[in-house]
C-alpha cells in the first residue's frame, strides 16, 4: 500500500522498478499504471537502470542499489558514526537503501570515487576528487 500511495502523489510520472532480492511482495502489490516492472537491467537514454552494480557501456551511467553503501566517519576523540551514502565509481552510481532495516555495507573508496553521505535531511559531500576543466 505504501508504494502505491507514493506513486499516486505523482500522477504524471512513470516509475521503473528493476526487481531485486528485496522485492518479495506478491505481484499484485506492484500493480499500478505508473509503475513499470523489469526483471533485467533496462537502458533509458544514457542511463542503465539495474538492481546490482553492472559495468555500463561507454558513455552510459549505471544507477543501481543492492549494496546498501555506507561510510564510517571518525572524529578526533574516537567518535564514530556509520551513515548511508551514495557511492559513485567508474560510471556506476550505487544508491543507498530506502529503509532502516537493511543494514549498511561499508565501502572502501578508491582514488577517483565520489561519496555523498546522508544525515537526517542533508546530503553531505564526503569525498570528491579534484576536477580539472
Amino acid at each position: 500500500e505504501t508504494l502505491l500511495n507514493f506513486l499516486r502523489l505523482f500522477p504524471t510520472s512513470s516509475f521503473h522498478l528493476v526487481i531485486g532480492n528485496h522485492d518479495i511482495l506478491p505481484s499484485e502489490k506492484y500493480q499500478d499504471p505508473h509503475l513499470k516492472i523489469h526483471a533485467q537491467p533496462i537502458a533509458i537514454g544514457p542511463l542503465l537502470l539495474a538492481h546490482e552494480p553492472t559495468p555500463p557501456p561507454e558513455g552510459v551511467l549505471t544507477i543501481c542499489g543492492h549494496i546498501h553503501p555506507g561510510i564510517l566517519l571518525k572524529g578526533k576523540a574516537k567518535q564514530r558514526v556509520r551513515i548511508p551514502c551514495f557511492h559513485y565509481s567508474e560510471n556506476v552510481l550505487i544508491l543507498p537503501s530506502f529503509g532502516n532495516f537493511t543494514g549498511l555495507s561499508l565501502i572502501k573508496a578508491e582514488k577517483n570515487d565520489f561519496i555523498w553521505g546522508i544525515a537526517e535531511d542533508r546530503l553531505i559531500p564526503i569525498l570528491s576528487p579534484p576536477v580539472i576543466g
